[in-house]
């Protein structure tokens, strides 16, 4: 019997048939069963409705819940051309001759001898290689004595060599010739210099070298192969499916290459090399990228598993009653094989969603599952270093308020032989009511301020984590110039204008240090951990000063304490003494003032 959603009247209703009709909008379904490329097909729909004991009325809201989850996520795919000209390098004429006949038809290829003679190839006396933007410049210098341009092609010189060593091909075999220079004599156009050499520039995306490259190369090297690596470079001659499985959210990105500070550790994190700092920011490389889910784990939340995104996640999770419920979330090969071996069985209280990435889970989407009432939440995936320590933050939070380690990575082998049922309850009397979403750090506050209100845990433990911490400010050094305000993006230094204050909320902070970077005063510092504390989700004052006010019209146009700083430092450099009272007026004020004392 076929599960799936059509359409009935102005609304979609949960049906079963034996086939699935043309008509149905989404099916409970894998994709190995679907033949129409464009049908939405729901991998937790079918298990929880054949596996699971949910009745009828859930089960058609979770149908929804899918169709609306893959509605709002739509990953960007598109093809990718990879094909590109190869500069091939070798020290043997023979392995060039023989590569170009293998895949000459094949590749577009440019051939290089390394200073080995050959008519068939270029001959380079010297080659040097840079990265330029997405290809490579070669620079190549080589021995070129007869100048095509000038040369008549009238025979004279091939004729009179002593040495037989100038050929048709306006080539000369130096290892021949004995610099006689009869045939420089002798050319009626002055076309022959045996000491003449041309420079020539050549532009490629890859390089390959059929021996060890003897030359120096660049850092990046990515598309630079060896004879041994081949099969790669074939690999990527061609058309890709890319899809961006990765999404950035610009302003929570705490990375800033032109400071040399911030957060990277997305970059630190990608395997494959796909991440890259800016400026401000980072960028993806999707066709590089595995779609691990790793990065996804970063501390702000400005990068997302674009499939199911962080609102859509909460969003789907706050219309289902999880209350006791044991959830496994799994990508859709690892439901589909237990599905196979273990569908003759039934699964009561466990939920089951297919989520293609589990490994871009955090810390904060595990901790709301538990906060919506689920016992137990259960993540099918391999060994991961970002994913095992996101596990081990929310079992450390789960430990201090409700002493429970509800949190747990398993393998799919150890997956397929789950068992049915578990004990235990979710001890939380009533659960966490979703408003709204902004980011992780904010949500992640909801969440701890919902703890503090659900229990009597004490207060001040300290949770070692890199990602969490505090920022301390020495306040005689402090002059608000509001640097740090300009590198925090999280939201955690805010200013207040009202009352000329830097306010610091510690749970919104990620450690990245640029405040820390940034500051001209050197009057920030970093400590890190997760302080099980109130006051750690609160803002707090930093640091504070009074408006400066112009003498004359009144106007504010700065701090009190960046003025005197100004004034300290022109003031111990001997400037300026002579307008030292002018900084006490705003900037129209000043040049009026000036202009009075004829200093313009």
């Amino acid at each position: 019997m076929k599960i799936f959603l059509a359409k009935e009247g102005a609304g979609l209703k949960l049906k079963t048939a034996e086939e699935f009709p043309e008509e149905a909008v989404l099916l409970a379904a894998f994709s190995n069963e679907i033949q129409d490329e464009t049908a939405l097909f729901s991998p937790t729909l079918k298990v929880n409705a054949t596996l699971g004991d949910f009745d009828h009325t859930i089960l058609e809201k979770i149908a929804l819940l899918e169709k609306r989850r893959f509605n709002e996520n739509i990953v960007k795919t598109y093809t990718l051309d990879k094909r590109g000209k190869i500069i091939v390098f070798s020290k043997d004429p023979k392995k060039l001759s023989r590569f170009e006949e293998i895949y000459g038809g094949l590749l577009e290829l440019f051939t290089i001898s390394l200073g080995a003679k050959t008519l068939d190839h270029l001959v380079a006396e010297d080659v040097r290689v840079a990265k330029k933007g997405d290809v490579y410049l070669v620079e190549v210098a080589r021995r070129l004595p007869i100048d095509p341009e000038k040369c008549s092609y009238c025979g004279v010189c091939g004729a009179l060599c002593p040495e037989g060593a100038i050929f048709p091909e306006l080539y000369i075999d130096f290892e021949r010739c004995s610099l006689c220079n009869e045939c420089v004599s002798a050319c009626p156009e002055g076309a022959i210099d045996l000491h003449r050499y041309e420079s020539l520039e050549l532009e490629a995306p890859y390089l390959l070298f059929l021996e060890d490259p003897a030359i120096e190369l660049p850092e990046e090297r990515e598309q630079i192969f060896t004879l041994t690596e081949l099969d790669k470079l074939l690999t990527l001659q061609g058309e890709h499916l890319v899809e961006e499985l990765i999404r950035i959210r610009p302003g929570l990105c705490q990375h800033f290459g032109r400071l040399g500070a911030g957060c990277s550790k997305c970059i630190e994190t990608c395997k494959a090399l796909a991440i890259t700092g800016k400026e401000e920011g980072i960028s993806i490389d999707h066709f590089k990228c595995e779609g691990c889910g790793s990065c996804a784990t970063c501390p702000s939340g400005a990068l997302e598993f674009s499939p199911f995104s962080d609102q859509s996640f909460f969003e789907y999770f706050s219309e289902i009653p999880l209350t006791d419920l044991r959830i496994i979330i799994a990508q859709e090969s690892d439901l589909l094989n237990f599905w196979w071996w273990r569908n003759n069985q039934k699964f009561p209280k466990t939920f089951f969603l297919e989520y293609g990435r589990p490994n871009a889970l955090t810390a904060v989407h595990l901790l709301y599952l538990w906060c919506r009432g689920a016992k137990e939440v259960i993540l099918v995936t391999e060994e991961n270093d970002s994913l095992a320590k996101e596990v081990l933050l929310a079992n450390e939070i789960t430990k201090h308020f409700w002493q429970t380690l509800p949190f747990k990575r398993i393998s799919a082998e150890e997956f397929l032989t789950l068992a049915n049922e578990t004990e235990g309850k979710n001890p939380l009397k009533e659960t966490f009511s979703f408003k709204s979403f902004n980011n992780r750090r904010k949500l992640l506050k909801e969440l701890l301020s919902f703890a503090w209100e659900s229990t009597n845990a004490s207060q001040g433990e300290i949770i070692a984590s890199p990602d969490f911490g505090e920022v301390f400010c020495d306040a005689e050094k402090c002059s608000l110039c509001a640097a740090c305000l300009n590198v925090c993006q999280t939201g955690a230094l805010k200013g207040d204008e009202k009352t000329y204050t830097l306010v610091f909320t510690p749970v919104y902070c990620i450690q990245c240090g640029a405040c820390v970077a940034i500051c001209p005063e050197k009057a920030l510092e970093l400590k890190a951990g997760l302080r099980l504390s109130r006051d750690f989700l609160e803002p707090k004052a930093l640091s504070q000063t009074e408006p400066a006010r112009c003498k004359e019209c009144g106007k504010i146009f700065g701090t009190r304490k960046s003025v005197e700083k100004v004034r300290q430092i022109l003031k111990a450099q001997g400037r300026f003494a002579e307008i030292e009272d002018l900084f006490d007026y705003c900037e129209d004020c000043r040049t009026i003032k000036m202009l009075e004392k004829g200093n313009i």
